[in-house]
Formats: structure tokens, sequence, C-alpha cells
């Protein structure tokens, strides 16, 4: 895992599979029981970060192969 670039996201989606957010490309590298739907959890390297950071809504693009 790695900050700026690792998400988790549903089982829906193939591990690898890349998204952009805010013109920031991530990487699908892990998938969570409590990650369902379209929800996506980014990565980040402490608890303090993520709860600064919070729960957002963004529209997110999934890049194909």
């Amino acid at each position: 895992t790695t900050q700026g670039r690792t998400v988790a996201m549903s089982t829906q989606y193939a591990l690898g599979t890349r998204i952009i957010i805010d013109g920031h490309e991530y990487v699908n590298e892990d998938t969570g029981s409590y990650i369902v739907g379209n929800r996506v959890d980014i990565y980040v390297e402490d608890k303090e970060t993520a709860y600064r950071l919070g729960r957002t809504t963004k529209i997110v693009k999934v890049e194909s192969d």
C-alpha cells in the first residue's frame, strides 16, 4: 500500500483497476467487506489524516484497458 496510489474498492472491480479522482490516478490494490457498491477507500498513512479528510462525494472515472 502506498499513500497517493492505493485505493480499496468493492469486489465488482478487479484488482489493478485504475481510477481518476480530481485529476489524480489511483490503483485498486485492495478490497474490503465494508466497501460495497461505488464506494472507494483511499489509503492514507495515519488516522489523523483520515479523520481530517473525512467522507466526501466525488465523481470518479474508471479507466478501462
